[in-house]
């Protein structure tokens, strides 16, 4: 690695297209920083992090818990907490998954609440796909609205995106990407009654599980959708982003 580029760590599910997706648009977004990143990728579940690092507390940090699994060879020399400048985690809220448990979410959002120790946590809602689940209409991008969690599953609200995603197989440009971060955002903001006009507060993941839980548990059960990897760029640096 060139000891000059900051070192990113992303956790994301350890599917190979997750790995691949996060690693093509993360790298698309931070471009805008102008900065050179050296960004790796390692896939594990969100629930395996809660098992060993808040439930049984065996592992200091992320990077310890991956070098245990045999997932990830750290330089000698080099200590777990001196590896990477930001680690970030980038998982789905996906309440199919048979091992989805609120209270081990929202202890999740607490405990993964800062990229430079414990890492980040972002969640998309439902899942990864959020990010590309925008329509046109009247000539108009939007974002939809809300998915029931009722009969949810992967590959159908994956099929579901894909027929009524703006975003050709979804391949975005880098014309694009402001486009879509503030599609997010303004889902963020309204979620979370921040206006327009205030300054970026940085996205608060356990309040919005809380929000998403009411809805969910609400009379529609259905949940917002929302990719919050999307506002990463906007935590890392509001104003690096084109209004």
């Amino acid at each position: 690695m060139n000891s000059n580029k900051k070192k990113i760590l992303f956790l994301v599910e350890g599917e190979r297209m997750e790995k691949d997706q996060v690693d093509r648009y993360a790298k698309d977004m931070l471009t805008l920083t102008q900065n050179d990143f050296d960004i790796s990728v390692y896939g594990t579940t969100i629930y395996d992090l809660y098992d060993k690092m808040i439930l049984d507390g065996c592992y200091a940090s992320v990077v310890s818990f991956l070098k245990d699994e045999g997932k990830l060879d750290l330089p000698d020399g080099v200590r777990p907490d001196e590896a990477f400048n930001s680690i970030y985690l980038v998982f789905d809220f996906d309440p199919q998954d048979p091992r989805f448990n609120f209270d081990h979410i929202l202890q999740c959002a607490q405990f993964f609440s800062d990229e430079t120790r414990n890492g980040k946590l972002y969640l998309n809602f439902p899942m990864f796909e959020s990010l590309f689940d925008i329509q046109n209409q009247e000539n108009t991008w939007v974002l939809s609205e809300a998915v029931s969690v009722k009969g949810l599953n992967g590959p159908t609200y994956k099929k579901s995106v894909k027929k009524r995603s703006v975003i050709s197989g979804f391949s975005i440009s880098s014309q694009d990407y402001p486009k879509i971060i503030r599609l997010h955002e303004c889902r963020y903001r309204k979620l979370m009654s921040i206006k327009e006009t205030t300054t970026w507060p940085g996205t608060n993941l356990p309040a919005l599980v809380r929000i998403q839980r009411s809805s969910m548990e609400g009379k529609k059960t259905e949940i917002a959708i929302l990719n919050t990897f999307a506002l990463l760029i906007l935590d890392y640096n509001p104003t690096l982003l084109p209004k």
